[in-house]
């Protein structure tokens, strides 16, 4: 039987999708840089984000009721403590982008997304 008791500190990372980056990527063109829409949350490291992880063990998919969402709005998770892989839009190996990094690249694609919006600044203690 599932434990449907869900605590953030049960888990090393967390995995979800930032609906604002994807938001953002709809009827952007093919050749054009899509922002990479997986969040991915270890505990006591900063956020990153891909396009694409593989999770390289056990995993749970976790669905939170509104009471219980994280502060950026996640609802549908996915909980590791697994060892996990990060890939680019090519499926190429990544270590990941940070917020910081993705302001950088694509200044004039986040300028009008606040920051708690696009970057989903929900915690992992």
């Amino acid at each position: 039987m599932l434990n449907t008791r869900f605590k953030l500190n049960d888990w090393a990372t967390i995995v979800h999708v930032n609906m604002p980056f994807i938001r953002d990527n709809n009827g952007k063109d093919p050749g054009e840089t899509r922002l990479p829409v997986v969040t991915i949350k270890e505990r006591g490291k900063r956020t990153k984000y891909a396009h694409n992880i593989r999770i390289h063990g056990s995993s749970e998919v976790r669905y939170l009721h509104p009471q219980d969402k994280l502060s950026c709005g996640a609802q549908l998770l996915i909980v590791t403590n697994s060892p996990f892989t990060l890939y680019d839009d090519q499926g190429n190996e990544t270590p990941g982008w940070e917020y910081l990094d993705l302001r950088e690249t694509l200044p004039g694609r986040l300028k009008d997304l606040p920051f708690e919006q696009a970057a989903s600044a929900c915690p992992v203690a």
